[in-house]
C-alpha cells in the first residue's frame, strides 16, 4: 500500500557533519529538513509494514518481523509531530517554506490515520521492542541515491539511536530519533572513535543489541 511521505520519541538532534559535506544550512532550514527526513523514514517504515503484513491480527512469534516494522514505524511517527511543530514555529510567516510545511502537515495526518486504523490494531497482540536493524532502502528498485525536487542528493537521514554513543557528535543514544548528515556510527559510551558510515532511513543503531 503506497503512502505519501510521512515519518521516536521526541528528541530530534542533528549530528555534526563530516568534513566533506555542504555548508551548514541556517537553523530554520535545518529544522525543516529534519522534519522531512523523519517523514521519509516514517512513510518508508509504514509502507514496509503494509507490504509484508499477511494476517488480520499479529500472531505472537509467527509475525515477529512484521511486528518489528510496526514498532519501528511507531517510534518514527512519535517524533514526526514534534518535528513538524518545531519546524513550523521556526519558519514563522515564511512564504517560501509554506508549501513544504503544508506537505509535512498532510504527511503527518496521513501517517497518524494509517497508524490508528491499520498498524496499531494489528500490532496490539505483539508488544515488540526495537533492536539494531538495517535501514530501509529507496522506494524504487535499483535506485542508490535519492534526489530532492531540485535534483540534488538527499543526505538528511532519520535514524533511531537506542543506546551507546552516536558519532560524530558524542551524542548519547537514549531511544530517540536523530537526523544525521553524511553518515553515523555507534560505539561504547566513550569519546567518539568509530568511523561513520552511510545509513539509511529508519536504521536502528544499538551498541548493546547488535
Amino acid at each position: 500500500m503506497a503512502l505519501g511521505l510521512i515519518a521516536l520519541c521526541c528528541v530530534i538532534l542533528t549530528l555534526p557533519a563530516l568534513a566533506a559535506r555542504a555548508p551548514r544550512p541556517a537553523r530554520h532550514t535545518r529544522l525543516l529538513e529534519d522534519a522531512e527526513a523523519i517523514a521519509r523514514a516514517t512513510a518508508r517504515s509504514q509502507n514496509r509494514w503494509a507490504a509484508t503484513v499477511r494476517s488480520p491480527r499479529c500472531r505472537p512469534g509467527a509475525d515477529a518481523a512484521v511486528a518489528f516494522e510496526a514498532a519501528r514505524a511507531r517510534a518514527l511517527l512519535a517524533a514526526l509531530g514534534p518535528a513538524v511543530d518545531t519546524a513550523a514555529a521556526a519558519q514563522g510567516a515564511s512564504v517560501e517554506a509554506a508549501p513544504r510545511l503544508r506537505a509535512l502537515s498532510a504527511q503527518l495526518r496521513t501517517a497518524r490515520s494509517f497508524a490508528a486504523e491499520r498498524v496499531e490494531p494489528w500490532a496490539r497482540p505483539c508488544p515488540t521492542r526495537l533492536s539494531a536493524a538495517p535501514g530501509l532502502g529507496p522506494p524504487e528498485p535499483g535506485v542508490d541515491q535519492e534526489l530532492d525536487g531540485a535534483g540534488q542528493p538527499i543526505t538528511d537521514v532519520a535514524i533511531i539511536a537506542l543506546d551507546g554513543v552516536i558519532c560524530p557528535g558524542d551524542l548519547p543514544g537514549q531511544g530517540q530519533v536523530l537526523v544525521v548528515r553524511g553518515g553515523a556510527c555507534v560505539q561504547a559510551p566513550e569519546p567518539c572513535r568509530c568511523a561513520p558510515a552511510p545509513v539509511r532511513p529508519g536504521e536502528v543503531l544499538s551498541w548493546r543489541r547488535r
